[in-house]
């Protein structure tokens, strides 16, 4: 057996064996996703707004005004959300639905991405399945969870793509003018990923100077256009709450996207790795610079997002999709190396470094998942048919619940909490609690030793008589000014 061939059966198998594992570890993400059980706060948060999208609830998208519920994301992927609440669906179960299929396209994209740079259809399905296994374990809470994120990540890569598809990078205006506007939606379903479109625009220059002033000029066009849809929708309140959203900063967060940094970095370090090692080989124009360019803007700009309060490790997903594409590139240059015999198996062994600790601890929080699932959608059944009971005369704390109850009065606990630590405020919600307008107010503890995510709000609540009446599953409580 020839080396190349050699190395094009470690990497087969390798490639087998991860595919193996995600497909395996998407046995727990079909047993939860289509239960009434939420698996995390922004899923229901992002039900709730969807539905004030389209006019269903009542309220207003852009509202932080009233501290109610503070919005801080662009207005498309609530609009594509919403219509499924208008003919009837489940925002929640199809968003996580819409999460999956998000995140399998942007491994395709991923694959045919590194096949068209390479021309090795190999590389790209190595790169694509370490992607999807990385996801699914690493990260295996946003793979099927209602969040807009990878719908957004899935759209700019699409944006990428049409400058590719024709089997090399192709800058004609049509193929410009697609990119530019997958890029944008992607920001109006995102507004923070702007590492791949940095990236693409000063690689761009480095090849020509000309397509990438006119690219930009389209970008900045139709963000022009789309903010003054914005505008004419909402007003300016669609500026204050997306751009001066009330957030508390500290650098010591920035330890959060060190510790998603590590669960991918055998990745990170294998496509850094290849191209230091072929680094006198590399031309501005190739595209292995591409790819380093946005790993490095990932890095930067998710490591500085890594500081807000709230921001979980999906600020560092930008990183695993450019690692991967690195890696990518760096897998099919060793497969056409006939001097790296062995470094084909070292490569293997790092890009699959933290996965090899991470598998067999999510087997055993997996497994228990699937088979606690039916216990939990009960509790939540439970609590879901009180408050619905009470969904008119309820301040609610809990998204989710809210969304599959119809409460009338949610509050968004987290970003209330983070405003008014900034000093944000006086807010209606205030006068809501003190002037007695519901019964009761949900919240989770003991009944003895419970306490929301801000301590103004527990005073509130205090000042206004509300103790706890009634406990629910799962530490749901509900607190009244007056006795039942």
């Amino acid at each position: 057996m020839s080396n190349t061939a050699r190395k094009k059966v470690i990497l087969g198998l390798w490639s087998l064996m991860w595919c193996v594992v995600f497909l395996l570890t998407c046995l727990r993400t079909g047993a939860v996703m289509f239960h009434h059980v939420a698996l995390d706060y922004n899923e229901g948060w992002n039900a709730l707004l969807a539905g004030w999208g389209i006019g269903v609830g009542g309220h207003q998208l852009y509202s932080s005004e009233t501290g109610f519920i503070f919005n801080n994301y662009p207005p498309l992927s609530f609009f594509i959300f919403g219509w499924v609440i208008k003919l009837g669906g489940d925002a929640i179960i199809v968003g996580r639905i819409i999460s999956c299929l998000s995140i399998i396209l942007s491994s395709i994209i991923i694959q045919r991405l590194i096949n068209i740079m390479t021309r090795s259809a190999l590389s790209g399905w190595a790169g694509s399945l370490i992607f999807l296994a990385t996801m699914n374990t690493a990260f295996y809470n946003y793979f099927g969870m209602n969040d807009p994120q990878w719908l957004a990540q899935c759209l700019m890569l699409v944006g990428v793509y049409v400058l590719f598809s024709s089997g090399r990078v192709s800058f004609v205006w049509w193929r410009l003018l697609l990119s530019v506007l997958f890029i944008v939606l992607g920001g109006f379903t995102k507004h923070n990923l702007v590492a791949l479109p940095s990236a693409l625009c000063v690689w761009m220059f480095f090849l020509d100077k000309k397509k990438a002033f006119l690219w930009a000029s389209m970008l900045v066009i139709c963000l022009g256009i789309g903010f003054s849809i914005c505008y004419q929708a909402y007003g300016m309140s669609f500026f204050h709450d997306v751009f001066s959203h009330k957030r508390t900063v500290r650098l010591g967060r920035i330890v959060h996207g060190v510790k998603a940094l590590l669960l991918m970095v055998g990745i990170v370090v294998s496509g850094i790795g290849v191209a230091i090692y072929y680094r006198k080989k590399i031309r501005i124009h190739d595209n292995i610079v591409f790819a380093l360019l946005f790993l490095m803007f990932a890095l930067f700009f998710g490591l500085m997002g890594s500081m807000g309060a709230g921001v979980d490790y999906n600020s560092m997903f930008d990183v695993l999709v450019a690692g991967t594409l690195l890696c990518g590139i760096g897998l099919a240059t060793l497969l056409n190396d006939a001097r790296c015999g062995g470094v084909m198996s070292y490569m293997c062994a790092t890009m699959s470094l933290s996965l090899m600790f991470l598998v067999p601890i999510r087997g055993v929080s997996f497994y228990h998942d699937i088979v606690s699932i039916h216990e939990k959608e009960a509790s939540w059944a439970e609590n879901i048919r009180l408050m619905q009971a009470h969904k008119d005369d309820t301040l609610c704390t809990d998204m989710a619940l809210c969304y599959w109850a119809h409460a009338t009065y949610p509050v968004d606990m987290f970003n209330l909490a983070e405003a008014l630590k900034v000093g944000g405020g006086p807010y209606p919600v205030q006068a809501f609690i003190m002037n007695h307008k519901v019964a009761f107010v949900q919240l989770y503890g003991a009944p003895d030793a419970y306490r929301t995510k801000s301590t103004y709000f527990d005073g509130w609540l205090q000042k206004a008589g509300y103790r706890p009446v009634f406990t629910g599953q799962g530490h749901m409580l509900l607190l009244s000014y007056k006795p039942l």
